[in-house]
């Protein structure tokens, strides 16, 4: 129940397959058991034993548990079916010979007890046994989230999110894929569309939960063309107003602002204006003629409009470099965190699997070596019954 319960989850959280590809994962297993079961059954039938390969095969299953254990994010999926093929291989024997020994060491108008008694037995078990591995499971996990994905740039709230989802890495990394191809798209955009193209953007339904809550982080301030409008109408706004009333003090001031660092390491809007140029707009700002005051802030706002645009389009290219690699990493910090976490908490169950498995192999020494009892015979004797006959074939 261990194995077939959390395997599919490590091919779709670890393996990165699909939940398709995840159903078929253990068709491997299964195979296994088949043939397991088969090769058990032939030789029970040839040796009319069965105690020694019911310990063989308990010993395998062992072997394949501790093999499965050692499952983790570097494991290739090949040697991983191969695992599964060998685990398969020793729980085949289960199938038949332990309710074969049940059956054999009671008398024949028993074995329909004795074969319900099997069935509750082992129902009872499979039921507190994945109750009980799923909470060494979901224990594990939290830890391992907490230990694997860091408190930084909302990758842990998005791993918050990714334990009440059915995504897995394949589908968080197709989805961070998609972010990462809109950006240039994005960011080419300028006025009321840049608005509301992020809007699209932040709400784009193709987004899982946890990507857009990575971009809500990742965008709080807009695009860098809103930042620059808006950095930008800060500036034109209040120099406009000094030009027009002929104020080339405060006009100086403003370019002098405009130039310097905002204290983050940027560069001012206008740093890079040449200084004859801020010279030439204090002096026109100078002018006694307002009409003509007028008529040269028209031919200044469109070469400010120009450098705008130019501005935009270098800082944009520049912002888009810098949220691709950022949002690769953050996708690759995610997939990583997630993926290793699910290989801890798995691979903790299986080897709590493993200790249970190692006391089946203890149990089965324990199974008496009974012969093989032919069709027509009377079970063992039982102390206080009558001895035991044979019935001729």
């Amino acid at each position: 129940m261990a194995v077939i319960i959390f395997l599919p989850l490590y091919m779709v959280n670890v393996q990165g397959v699909s939940a398709t590809q995840a159903g078929a994962s253990v068709i491997p297993l299964s195979l296994g058991i088949v043939v397991g079961a088969q090769l058990s059954g032939s030789l029970v039938t040839k040796l009319g034993r069965y105690k020694g390969i019911a310990i063989v095969g308990s010993v395998v299953a062992v072997v394949a548990g501790i093999l499965l254990a050692t499952l983790g994010t570097g494991t290739p999926l090949w040697l991983a079916i191969i695992f599964m093929v060998i685990a398969g291989i020793g729980f085949g024997p289960s199938q038949s010979i332990y309710a074969l020994a049940v059956q054999n060491a009671v008398q024949p108008q028993e074995v329909g007890q004795a074969t319900s008694t099997i069935q509750f037995s082992r129902q009872i078990g499979s039921a507190i046994g994945a109750a009980v591995l799923g909470v060494i499971f979901t224990t594990t996990l939290s830890g391992a989230f907490d230990h694997n994905l860091p408190n930084a740039n909302g990758v842990h709230q998005a791993s918050q999110g990714s334990r009440l989802q059915s995504e897995g890495p394949k589908e968080i990394r197709e989805g961070f894929d998609r972010v990462i191809a809109g950006i240039d798209p994005l960011f080419a955009l300028r006025g009321a569309d840049a608005a509301s193209g992020l809007d699209r953007f932040l709400n784009d339904p193709a987004f899982s939960a946890q990507v857009r809550e990575q971009l809500k982080t990742q965008f709080k301030d807009g695009t860098p063309a809103m930042a620059l409008d808006k950095a930008w109408a800060g500036f034109m706004s209040p120099l406009q107003d000094a030009f027009l009333a002929g104020n080339s003090q405060e006009v100086q001031k403003l370019l002098e602002a405009g130039s310097a660092s905002d204290g983050s390491g940027k560069p001012g809007l206008v740093a890079n204006m040449p200084d004859f140029v801020k010279a030439m707009l204090v002096k026109q700002a100078g002018e006694p003629d307002r009409a003509a005051r007028q008529a040269a802030w028209d031919q200044i706002a469109a070469q400010f409009a120009e450098t705008e645009a130019t501005l935009a389009d270098e800082i944009s290219a520049k912002a888009a470099e810098g949220a691709k690699k950022g949002l690769a990493e953050t996708r690759d910090t995610l997939v990583t965190g997630i993926s290793t976490s699910f290989a801890q908490a798995i691979s903790a169950t299986w080897l709590a699997n493993v200790f249970v498995m190692v006391l089946l192999a203890l149990a089965t020494f324990l199974i008496p070596g009974l012969p093989l009892r032919g069709k027509g015979e009377h079970g063992p004797s039982v102390p206080g019954d009558k001895p035991a006959t044979t019935v001729a074939h």
